[in-house]
């Protein structure tokens, strides 16, 4: 039996086999996910709406973001500011801030040293994204709006500019800056700021016999007893390797000393675990200087150095004083 020929498409199904599917539509793209994953990796819901930030480019803590609230914020060195800026240069309330629909608007509080807005002084002005405001001579903000993600991206930038890895506390850039303006505050109100050098006995011997992630545990362990001991105020840093540095606003020397030895007893006192190791037993050797009239923080620095070399000279774990000669 001959078969049958198939009968010509009619022009709907013609239509129906050449016209082309419409575009599929097109997925969005991690940063415009709600949630969703990076990489395999999840990311939480954020606040996409941008919030008026200073960031600090030229002042003692280059690289700090301040996120300024819907009722405003005071700027200046006084500790109760909104911005809070611990520099001699600017005045106790330098300058007011407040978020309006074109921007940030900006007004001196009668500073001694000036408020500008990109190079011109101001009484009051309108500051517009990426305009930058000076407060005296050495503190300029630059003016943007971020919303949470890049508010917590420039945040954890500014945390590794000034955070050691390894024990979370100020780094040395970090506690030099913020020792230049303690020094400025202390001369500035007439009292005392001692600086302590904090150094690990032995610990190369450490190493050595335990390991470096051993080493490791005991720096963490003697970051974390020095910190529990401390004041709020009290400055805490990893200066380097071994050693770490404190500064002590408003510390005359018997009470330097004083509190250089609770923090050596603190450390005398800890037991470090170190897994598949057991317990390790450190102890620290501590150098202690005063600020005596004009002083630099590289001046401090050296004694407090020298009197470390001295606790490490007579014997380790201990404490030493040392003031500069009396003026003639």
């Amino acid at each position: 039996m001959a078969r049958r020929k198939p009968s010509p498409p009619t022009r709907s199904e013609a239509e129906a086999t050449t016209t082309p599917l419409p575009p599929a539509k097109a997925a969005k793209r991690p940063w415009e996910e709600d949630t969703g994953r990076i990489h395999g990796e999840s990311f939480a819901l954020y606040d996409r709406k941008p919030r008026p930030c200073l960031t600090m480019l030229v002042g003692p803590s280059a690289g700090a973001l301040y996120r300024v609230e819907d009722k405003g914020a005071v700027l200046g060195r006084h500790a109760e500011c909104d911005v809070h800026i611990p520099s001699d240069s600017i005045s106790r309330r330098h300058a007011w801030v407040m978020p309006k629909a074109h921007g940030l608007a900006i007004s001196d509080l009668r500073s001694t040293n000036g408020t500008y807005l990109n190079g011109d002084r101001i009484t009051e002005a309108m500051a517009t994204e990426g305009d930058k405001i000076q407060l005296g001579d050495t503190i300029i903000l630059r003016y943007s709006a971020q919303d949470e993600l890049d508010q917590t991206f420039q945040q954890q930038m500014y945390d590794m500019a000034v955070r050691d890895v390894l024990t979370g506390i100020n780094n040395r850039k970090a506690f030099l800056e913020l020792l230049r303006a303690e020094v400025a505050w202390a001369t500035r109100h007439k009292l005392p700021l001692s600086v302590l050098m904090v150094d690990v006995d032995h610990f190369r011997k450490v190493n050595d016999a335990h390991g470096y992630m051993a080493g490791d545990r005991v720096l963490q362990a003697v970051a974390r007893g020095l910190s529990t001991t401390l004041r709020a105020e009290d400055v805490l840093a990893r200066f380097g390797g071994e050693e770490f540095a404190v500064a002590c606003r408003g510390t005359p020397p018997q009470a330097a000393t004083a509190a250089a030895e609770r923090l050596r007893m603190a450390v005398d006192g800890l037991e470090v675990l170190v897994p598949g190791m057991g317990t390790l037993h450190v102890t620290v050797s501590v150098g202690v200087t005063t600020m005596m009239g004009h002083t630099t923080p590289e001046e401090l620095m050296e004694r407090a150095g020298h009197a470390l070399e001295r606790a490490k000279a007579g014997g380790r774990n201990r404490v030493e004083l040392l003031l500069p000669p009396p003026a003639a």
